[in-house]
């Protein structure tokens, strides 16, 4: 049985950890994906309930690639799928094909296409099916199963209170990944906006599932062969961690934003929210107290005041100079690569890793800085 994991380009490596931290399964890295064995069902289930670096879940019954639509609708062999082993027939079903890359066809078509080859007679319900047949297109690779998440798993539902500039969870969660980040370390994001960068990282540490308020609406509740998973069994290897994450913003209206999503993700008793400037760091930390620093800053824009941008930047590593450890780590999301690296190099940082990740169509950098190395 083969298993697929849809994530963002970029970030394939961390799913791969993820999963095989939660499942203990090696996983096959491709682009924007990982493809990965389970032991059992139940597994892709617990990645549900838990990952935070995907956004799907699919048991998989055929991969390849294609040069166009006619040779994707002549390759792939929907015949050979045991629809007796995932559908009653009172189930209904829908198709749904996510898409990335450019094509001379549509989604749409491809719907269509393959619910006109799928040899079932149960009754199609596009708004709210029992079953998802899901077909993920990444440029001329074609993933085809069924969808055991029954929703996005990258969108978060404690995100009640939005800030324009905000990430989603997956993507803050790679962040705290990639600064090494443990439990016991003192964990800082001075531009928190509205608290994901922290919130993900307490859910890390505590091993709280991310989507523990969700039970009822997983995809995988109504396949034949699952029915009933027991949550509780995930939920007591969920641990209490001590307030050593911390996120800091300006506006005390997002601060408070902070404080109401951490309630609502269950971790507001694991991460602290204070309406404070970066500049103001070195008054709340011992010197090299903090391990890490996982942040979004703002960005240069038409409407920005870059002098104050800048100015912003260069506190940001002044304040690390002072507080971060000295195996401590610097991890920054960014559309200014080069501005943050100068900025870098005059307190002696030096980069330790850096990537390119896609959000949508959108690509940005991730940045790791590291000192004394």
């Amino acid at each position: 049985m083969q298993a697929l994991a849809i994530t963002s380009k970029g970030m394939e490596d961390i799913a791969a950890l993820e999963i095989k931290e939660l499942i203990k399964a090696e996983s096959s890295v491709k682009e924007s994906c990982v493809m990965f064995e389970p032991k059992k069902l139940e597994d892709l289930c617990t990645l549900c309930y838990k990952a935070q670096s995907v956004s799907r879940i699919l048991v998989l019954f055929h991969h390849f690639k294609f040069k166009d639509k006619a040779d994707l609708l002549k390759k792939i062999n929907l015949e050979k799928i045991d629809y007796n082993k995932w559908l009653d027939k009172k189930n209904t079903f829908k198709i749904e094909c996510e898409r990335l890359g450019k094509h001379n066809f549509s989604s749409q078509e491809i719907e269509q296409e393959i619910g006109e080859l799928i040899s079932v007679k149960n009754k199609v319900e596009l708004k709210n099916p029992d079953i998802t047949f899901y077909a993920y297109i990444f440029d001329k690779e074609l993933y085809f199963g069924i969808d055991f998440s029954g929703f996005e798993l990258s969108k978060r539902h404690y995100k009640i209170f939005n800030h324009p500039n905000d990430i989603k969870g997956h993507i803050a969660y790679v962040l705290v990944r990639l600064s090494g980040f443990k439990v016991g370390d003192v964990l800082l994001d001075p531009f928190c906006k509205t608290g994901v960068i922290a919130i993900e990282a307490a859910l890390f540490a505590s091993g709280f599932p991310v989507n523990y308020f969700s039970k009822d609406k997983f995809g995988f509740l109504k396949l034949k062969p699952i029915k009933k998973f027991n949550f509780d069994t995930v939920d007591k290897k969920t641990k209490k961690i001590k307030k050593h994450i911390f996120g800091y913003e300006k506006s005390s209206f997002y601060t408070q934003s902070a404080k109401k999503n951490a309630k609502i993700a269950g971790v507001n008793d694991m991460a602290e929210f204070s309406s404070n400037d970066v500049e103001w760091v070195d008054t709340h930390f011992k010197e090299k107290e903090v391990n890490r620093i996982v942040t979004y800053p703002p960005i240069l824009s038409k409407k920005s005041n870059k002098n104050e941008i800048l100015k912003l930047y260069q506190e940001l590593f002044y304040q690390a100079n002072y507080c971060l450890a000295k195996d401590g780590r610097i991890v920054v999301l960014t559309k200014d690569i080069e501005l943050f690296k100068e900025k870098a190099k005059g307190y002696k940082f030096k980069v330790v890793e850096e990537r390119k990740v896609w959000i949508g169509e959108m690509v940005m950098d991730i940045v790791v800085f590291g000192k004394g190395l």
